[in-house]
C-alpha cells in the first residue's frame, strides 16, 4: 500500500527544473544493486525515499505545471509470474487513482527482457495524467517503473520511456 501511495505522489509532484539544453543521454548505475538505465541527458537524476531513481525532465515553458518523470522501484523476492504482478498493479492503480481508466495492457520484449506494460489515465489537481508502467522480473525481484505524463504531452515522452526501459539492464 506504501508503494503504490509513494509512487503515485511521484507521479504527480509538479517540479521546476533547468530549461531543456540537449538530446543526448547519460547513464544512472548503481552498482551495489547491479543496475544501469540510460536517460536524456539534459534530465535530472533526484533522490526520493522508496526509489531507486527518479529520473525528471527540465522544465520547458513557461506556467509548466508538471514535469514528465521516470522513476524505479524493486520489490523483494516473491513466488509472483511476470502477468501476476502486472495483475496486482492494475488492481492496486484502479483502487488508489482518481478516475482510474486503463487503457491497454501487453507483454513486450524491450533490451532483450520481457515486460508487463500498463497504459492509463487519471486524474489529479485538475491534470489529466497518461502514464504508462512497467514490471519485469529478475531473479525473482520485480522492477516496477512508472512513467509519468500529463495527457497533452504523453505521445511526446512515450518514445522517449520505451528508449530507457529499453536501455534497462540488471546483473
Amino acid at each position: 500500500m506504501y508503494r503504490i501511495a509513494l509512487i503515485i505522489i511521484l507521479l504527480i509532484l509538479p517540479f521546476a527544473v533547468p530549461a531543456q539544453t540537449t538530446a543526448a543521454y547519460k547513464t544512472f548505475s548503481d552498482p551495489k544493486k547491479g543496475l544501469s538505465i540510460q536517460y536524456p541527458a539534459n534530465w535530472e537524476s533526484r533522490k526520493i525515499k522508496g526509489t531507486v531513481f527518479f529520473l525528471i525532465r527540465p522544465k520547458e515553458e513557461a506556467g509548466q505545471k508538471f514535469a514528465e518523470n521516470v522513476n524505479l522501484m524493486i520489490d523483494p523476492p516473491d513466488d509472483l509470474s511476470l502477468l501476476e504482478y502486472g495483475d496486482v498493479a492494475r488492481d492496486k492503480l484502479k483502487k488508489q487513482l482518481p478516475n482510474y481508466q486503463e487503457l491497454k495492457w501487453d507483454v513486450v520484449k524491450l533490451g532483450g527482457r520481457d515486460y508487463f506494460r500498463l497504459f492509463y489515465t487519471f486524474t489529479y489537481n485538475n491534470l489529466n495524467m497518461h502514464d504508462v508502467y512497467y514490471v519485469t522480473v529478475y531473479k525473482d525481484q520485480s522492477y516496477s517503473f512508472s512513467c509519468s505524463a500529463i495527457e497533452t504531452t504523453f505521445a511526446k515522452y512515450a518514445p522517449v520511456f520505451e528508449k530507457m526501459i529499453t536501455s534497462f539492464k540488471v546483473k
